[in-house]
């Protein structure tokens, strides 16, 4: 390589310019393979602890003003570079080190590297490379199955020039719908290696060959980076044979980086001009042990550290040669998280052929993609964390590291050996709490720092830490909408609840009609928490719909739907001339509208008024769909009500209940009646919360601004004589408890859903309960009130009575109410009244006669009894 920055450009620890001693431990590299007009500054490494001094670039006399960025990283205006490549000579203690600053346009399928971190960005955003080797012609169905696992990156081994470049482009564009990238296997034409065919033995006709295949693949929106060479030191390839390779390419693709493979860290040092991504392909098991990887991948750090980016090559194969057998799943996960550990930032394991070719043990498979999705989920902690290695105060010897990020912490623990292994773990910072484990969903306890526990062989934990409350509460699945009259679980997808961090909760998915259309929540992208929902149809008008369930719907109301979205920017560029990238919201069976996206976060707005009803017209099954093939990203989805009511125990008169209405609709009024009348414009003005100390109905709506009036919302408000007497079950609830033995006298009136937490269910028992009113008072009237939902196997009594006692022995039946067999009608209330009653009593039973069957119109499955309160005025 004959370049006047050679020494930095290759070996950044070789002084130029120096006074010949021994190099000190000092690195000066550029942080990015290439800066664009989107980085707000040109960034260098500086290793060691000398502060760089003078920096000048060729061509100028003017010195470069270097600010500190970081920890290690100094930055000089981008403006000072022209577009290529630029040379920076920067003076740190007596020595003088060139390095290499290259500034291009922007491309929307470029590739940087970030070699701070090792992570490498696509299309703006980081990415964690986790996929396979293949054989070509791509197997059918491959990269789609892979898709939807959580893999992004696919590398076939291909013969240029034997194969048609058309079989070549059908898996990349492929690749590319379905949002993942491509390893480029270049073997046959460039390095070789990896049982690649030469495509030709004069080398001027090969080097053409590879020339034309970089200008006519170097736009494809899947390309990654460019594989040049396999194991070079097994098969006598030259490293001066590859650098002159690496030129070729460069020159006519400098936005892709070039990886090479090999088997050890020793020759990672003498290949290092070689690759921009240097990869290793340790296969250990079962000849010795598998955390032999965790020393190769180490070794390259060490010798390569903010040179290059490093990746492994997990084996997930074996059963001949010399390998007899596969790794087990637990030897695959501390592989690759080893190679994690030690800072590698891309996967490609060898070798996938689908079904049980390769590989044959497909729960390790299984495990591999599991571990990958663990690591992406991680991603936004390696580029932007803070890594540091915690103490392990037993005798067990374990790789430990710690990610810190913000207010959020991980801890990784891995056992590198095949015994089990006790530890205590002393975290840098003190800490005090739960940790989460991502990989079971377990729960440990953290006391001043350190937490004990236990290693299986081969065995990792993946600790997440929290120090805010309200991101704990998010990731252990509670909600954190931003308005509390939310309908939705999960607005903003923080519920962790699936080991590997890669399904969103609380939805149902619809795959479409392309099978490899993915929906995943995404760690990297996020309008409101930290992750956002993220969608990839790979045809239009075939992609996938999530949809959230369930809520509840009530007739005459009107509901607002709204998220925040955005497109990536690549997808909009490659759309055709005419074409706009469109998602469509649906609010159920209310309406639905078709946005148009942008490249910027945008707030979309549904509101509809649920005018008719319709046979199970219960809930409001809201849901999204990508319709328009690219990327997109969804946050904080919310269906609200134009208003509710929240009822809670007046602070003053525990006998009495405030009522306080909460308006959804922008500049809207609330009105509101209390004797059962229609709100009109007329109607009182509401201002603040209403005081009811009885039992009554209250009616409300919303005026807007424009005049226009929506729906009615009532409330049931039960400031009963009977409110929180004590009850006693002659026969137990089941299962849906209503809040407890309370729950028919805490004035609680369920909405009309089984799943409100007022409802208390009785199956294979009849309601039967003593309710204690604590003195004798004046009993006028008693209402029940049950459920009829048949959908949900739900439907009210046969048969009710009350009945009065004094001592709370000797009863008086007030009379059998008959209500006869339940009708297919659609959900709705049955309020069981005794009127005029006329007597004083201190105790209250109640008989509610199930029908233990659904009626034959239904089925004849046992049928379940719902009341959610008894009312005694």
């Amino acid at each position: 390589m004959n370049k006047p920055f050679l020494c930095a450009a290759l070996a950044a620890l070789t002084v130029c310019g120096g006074t010949g001693t021994a190099a000190p431990k000092i690195k000066v590299q550029p942080r990015m393979n290439y800066f664009t007009e989107r980085d707000s500054v040109a960034t260098i490494i500086v290793t060691g602890k000398q502060v760089p001094g003078r920096a000048v670039l060729d061509g100028s006399d003017a010195t470069v003003t270097l600010t500190r960025h970081g920890n290690k990283t100094y930055a000089l205006p981008l403006d000072a570079l022209k577009t290529g490549d630029n040379t920076l000579r920067v003076r740190v203690g007596d020595s003088t080190y060139s390095v290499r600053l290259t500034r291009l346009p922007h491309k929307d399928n470029g590739v940087q590297i970030d070699y701070l971190t090792g992570v490498v960005r696509a299309e703006g955003l980081p990415v964690i490379p986790s996929g396979f080797y293949c054989y070509s012609p791509v197997q059918p169905t491959l990269a789609e199955e892979e898709a939807v696992r959580g893999m992004n990156l696919i590398s076939p081994y291909q013969n240029i020039g034997k194969q048609p470049r058309k079989e070549r482009i059908a898996y990349l564009d492929r690749a590319a719908q379905l949002g993942m990238r491509v390893n480029y296997n270049l073997l046959s034409i460039a390095g070789g290696g990896g049982g690649a065919k030469a495509a030709s033995t004069d080398k001027a006709k090969k080097m053409e060959l590879l020339r034309e295949e970089i200008r006519a693949l170097k736009d494809h929106p899947a390309i990654l980076s460019w594989y040049v060479a396999d194991e070079p030191e097994g098969q006598g390839i030259s490293a001066e044979t590859l650098e002159e390779i690496y030129d070729i390419i460069r020159a006519e693709d400098p936005y892709h980086p070039i990886t090479l493979v090999i088997m050890s860290a020793g020759p990672g040092r003498h290949y290092a001009a070689s690759c921009d991504i240097i990869m290793a392909d340790t296969y250990p098991v079962p000849n010795s042990s598998a955390s032999d990887v965790i020393g190769t991948i180490r070794g390259l750090r060490e010798e390569l550290q903010y040179e290059k980016s490093i990746w492994y090559v997990p084996q997930t194969f074996g059963g001949a040669e010399f390998w007899t057998r596969e790794p087990t799943p637990a030897e695959i996960r501390m592989m690759t998280w080893g190679a994690a550990l030690e800072g590698a930032r891309g996967f490609q394991s060898f070798i996938r052929h689908g079904l049980n070719g390769f590989p044959k043990n497909q729960f390790m498979w299984e495990t591999y993609a599991k571990t990958c999705r663990e690591i992406q989920e991680l991603t936004p902690f390696f580029e932007q964390g803070t890594e540091r290695t915690p103490r392990v105060a037993s005798a067990a010897k374990l790789e430990t590291r710690t990610y810190t990020l913000g207010k959020q912490t991980v801890a990784v623990l891995l056992n590198p050996g095949p015994e089990t292994a006790a530890y205590k773990l002393v975290l840098p910072d003190a800490f005090n709490g739960k940790a989460y484990d991502l990989s079971d969903n377990s729960v440990r306890e953290v006391v001043n720092g350190t937490i004990d526990g236990v290693l299986a062989p081969f065995g990792v934990q993946v600790l997440r830490m929290f120090a805010d409350a309200a991101e704990k509460q998010a990731y252990a699945g509670d909600n954190r909408p931003v308005s509390g009259s939310n309908l939705l679980i999960d607005p903003s997808f923080e519920w962790q609840y699936s080991v590997s961090g890669n399904v969103p909760a609380a939805v149902y998915g619809n795959a479409g009609k392309d099978r490899g259309a993915t929906y995943a929540i995404d760690s990297r992208v996020a309008y409101h928490g930290g992750h956002s929902l993220r969608m990839i149809t790979p045809k239009s008008g075939e992609g996938a719909s999530v949809s959230f369930y369930p809520l509840p719907l009530q007739l005459g109301k009107s509901y607002i739907m709204t998220v925040w979205a955005r497109a990536s920017e690549a997808s909009i560029n490659r759309l055709k001339k005419g074409e706009k990238m469109r998602f469509r919201l649906n609010l159920g069976n209310i309406a639905s509208q078709e946005f148009e996206l942008t490249d910027k976060w945008t707030k979309y707005e549904l509101s509809a008024t649920y005018t008719k009803a319709a046979s199970e017209a219960r809930y409001l099954n809201s849901s999204i769909t990508l319709l328009t093939a690219g990327t997109a990203w969804f946050d904080l989805l919310e269906v609200v009500p134009d208003m509710d009511f929240s009822v809670a125990q007046d602070a003053d008169d525990p006998r009495s209940f405030r009522v306080t209405m909460n308006n959804h609709i922008p500049e809207g009024v609330i009105r509101y009646t209390l004797d059962g009348a229609e709100p009109t414009a007329e109607s009182t003005l509401y201002t603040e919360p209403v005081k009811i100390s009885d039992v009554r109905v209250v009616k409300a709506r919303v005026f807007g601004p424009d005049g226009r009036s929506y729906g009615v919302t009532e409330q049931q408000v039960a400031a009963h004589k009977a409110l929180g007497a004590g009850v006693t079950y002659l026969k137990p609830y089941t299962k849906y408890s209503g809040g407890g033995d309370g729950a028919l006298t805490d004035g609680r009136v369920g909405a009309l859903r089984f799943a409100d937490p007022a409802w208390q269910g009785f199956i294979g028992n009849d309601l039967e309960a003593v309710i204690d009113l604590g003195a004798a008072v004046p009993v006028e009237r008693i209402t029940a009130q049950f459920l009829h939902s048949r959908g949900d196997w739900i439907v009210p009594p046969t048969s009710v009575e009350y009945l009065l006692s004094s001592d709370g022995t000797a009863f008086e039946s007030l009379g059998v109410i008959e209500l006869g067999g339940a009708k297919d009608e659609p959900m709705h209330k049955v309020p069981v009244s005794k009127e005029n009653i006329g007597k004083t009593a201190r105790y209250i039973k109640v008989i509610a006669r199930g029908h233990g069957k659904m009626p034959a119109w239904h089925s004849h499955d046992d049928a379940w009894l719902f009341c959610d309160e008894v009312i005694v005025e």
